[in-house]
């Protein structure tokens, strides 16, 4: 909660990823990405990997349009 309203103070955008709904997260967040998966710590760090890895992908993608071009 801390850092995000650090960040908001400074009029930066804040992206969340969290293993469980917060309301209050949620609404200091310009992007919430949650995922659920019980309350076993192991499988949401899995999940977060696996949306960092396509978050990693889109970012090369927009800023590296050529390495993408040939068909992938």
């Amino acid at each position: 909660m801390a850092a995000a309203n650090a960040a908001k103070s400074q009029g930066l955008n804040v992206i969340i990823l969290s293993g469980r709904p917060s309301s209050e997260l949620e609404a200091l967040s310009d992007v919430y990405i949650c995922t659920p998966a019980g309350s076993f710590a192991d499988r949401v760090q899995e999940l977060h990997i696996k949306v960092l890895h396509i978050l990693i992908e889109l970012v090369e993608r927009h800023f590296f349009t050529a390495n993408y071009q040939s068909g992938d």
